[in-house]
């Protein structure tokens, strides 16, 4: 079959929080989905999660230059969100999650 091309995951909010920092997305019902549906790889500078099957359509969040380096990134699903921990390699105050995008 063709390939779906994931719609763009843009209404999230996040939180600072030291060694991490947490994104929150608003997907209502996800906590519906298997846990196999959310799928994430990163690199040391870049994170992509996607989840699959939500609503008929493929949700995509990714972010190509990410402030600083990261060690780990972590999804949890919640009944209507998912929270996406990226732990940062140092700890220190990011002003927004990606290089090169103004801070909101």
């Amino acid at each position: 079959g063709e390939k779906k091309v994931a719609e763009p995951i843009t209404d999230y909010a996040y939180s600072d929080e030291g060694i991490k920092l947490k994104i929150y997305v608003k997907l209502p019902g996800v906590g519906g989905l298997d846990d196999e549906a959310v799928a994430v790889s990163f690199t040391a500078t870049s994170f992509d999660v996607t989840v699959a099957g939500y609503e008929g359509t493929d949700r995509r969040l990714a972010f190509k230059t990410l402030f600083a380096p990261i060690s780990k990134v972590i999804v949890k699903k919640k009944p209507d969100k998912i929270i996406v921990t990226l732990v940062k390699e140092e700890e220190k105050d990011w002003p927004c999650i990606a290089q090169g995008t103004a801070s909101s």
